[in-house]
């Protein structure tokens, strides 16, 4: 069975499968190439003087990080998918502005305001100089 829309994105294409990879091979190369920067990322913090604590710091930075990230992270796919016109073009401007606002100010307000080292100490069981850390590295993130 053939789709109309993938036919569109893959001239060229003969089969289904050749219409589908040529679709899915820019998105597979994208999580290879983050899964490997997540590597270096580790590598170099490993190589930091007292390199696991800071991984370990950094892990609990980015988890508090990650929703944020994982809201964007579906924003190729949904305006491949899904915009095809003006309309729609609006429909998921507003969700992506949305959805970004709701996990931006949270992340905003514990990474430079006085909530911060209130509220991360709250989350995780960590000295004050881990938490200062913590919050260094979401304001990087």
């Amino acid at each position: 069975m053939s789709s109309p829309q993938l036919d569109n994105l893959t001239p060229g294409a003969r089969t289904p499968l050749q219409r589908y990879w040529r679709f899915y091979w820019p998105l597979s190369f994208m999580s290879v190439a983050m899964f490997s920067g997540r590597l270096v990322q580790n590598w170099v913090l490993l190589h930091y003087e007292a390199g696991e604590r800071e991984l370990a710091v950094f892990a609990l930075a980015l988890a508090l990080f990650n929703p944020f990230r994982a809201t964007l992270a579906f924003a190729p796919q949904l305006a491949n998918v899904l915009v095809r016109g003006p309309k729609s073009f609006r429909a998921s401007l507003t969700f992506l502005v949305s959805t970004s606002l709701v996990f931006s100010v949270p992340i905003l307000l514990l990474a430079w305001t006085p909530l911060g080292p209130l509220i991360v100490p709250a989350l995780y069981n960590v000295s004050d100089a881990d938490i200062r850390l913590i919050l260094l590295y979401l304001r990087y993130l």
